[in-house]
């Protein structure tokens, strides 16, 4: 699809047809970027944004451009990853190491499963105090709404992607709690 959209970049005469290749490319570009293609998918993005001030759609070229600086964040966050895996494999207990693997497969893959006994492991306090309780689980619906609240409170300190990342998994705890508290969640 990338390369498709790019010849279509390349061969577009008509404002339509840049405003359509910006369009689908930023789509795809998302597409790349959660498969880990930031090469193709930054060199997409450039490609669209062009098409878009071509097409005269300032609009796309500031989403384009928010876009661009997205995946430079994601793929910098996964090359720390890898080299975070490299330190982990001689040295498992490594925190620092271990919080960057962690923050990386919570905050930017979603996988928390994964994630959580890492960040449990890191060397950021707050994140690794909630994570073990995370680990330990909330049998009840009170302990699950206050392993909810304790992440709220830390996605409260965050900004960005983190702190929506950590909303999201205090909503989990949430969801767990609901059915379970009677007079309903505060």
């Amino acid at each position: 699809r990338a390369d498709v959209l790019l010849t279509a970049a390349r061969r577009a005469s008509s404002s339509a047809q840049h405003k359509a290749v910006a369009e689908a490319a930023a789509k795809v570009a998302d597409d790349l970027a959660a498969a880990e293609e930031y090469l193709v998918a930054r060199k997409l993005c450039e490609t669209a944004r062009a098409s878009a001030r071509r097409a005269r759609q300032y609009l796309l070229v500031k989403k384009l451009a928010a876009l661009a600086e997205r995946l430079g964040q994601q793929e910098k966050a996964a090359r720390e990853y890898r080299e975070a895996l490299a330190v982990l494999e001689k040295q498992p207990g490594d925190p620092a190491a271990n919080l960057a693997a962690g923050r990386y497969l919570c905050f930017e893959r979603g996988d928390w499963v994964r994630g959580v006994p890492m960040l449990a492991l890191g060397s950021d306090a707050d994140l690794k105090s909630v994570a073990t309780r995370d680990l330990k689980g909330a049998k009840s619906a009170e302990e699950q709404a206050a392993l909810g609240d304790a992440w709220w409170a830390l996605a409260e300190k965050k900004e960005g992607r983190e702190k929506e990342s950590v909303m999201l998994h205090a909503g989990s705890w949430y969801r767990q709690a609901e059915p379970g508290v009677s007079a309903g969640l505060a």
